[in-house]
């Protein structure tokens, strides 16, 4: 997670011309729900390569929180 939404926060950032914008917590648990069904939940279902596991779901979350901390008491 603190890969995709560093991607994403750098494209906000680009499209504003702010380089202090932050990305809200409520957007950060929006985005990591979304990849938890999508691969945890949607993908296993449909293809064979893709398994449900919810500790992967625990490791997204924990990305978010470790995404969110750095990036709050980071010095810009």
């Amino acid at each position: 997670m603190p890969l995709v939404l560093s991607v994403c926060q750098l494209a906000i950032r680009k499209l504003k011309n702010d380089t202090r914008i932050l990305l809200p917590m409520p957007l950060l648990i929006l985005v990591t729900i979304g990849y938890s069904i999508y691969f945890e939940w949607y993908m296993p279902q449909y293809d064979d390569r893709y398994t449900a596991d919810w500790l992967d779901v625990l490791m997204y979350f924990i990305g978010m929180f470790f995404f969110y901390v750095v990036e709050k008491y980071k010095k810009i």
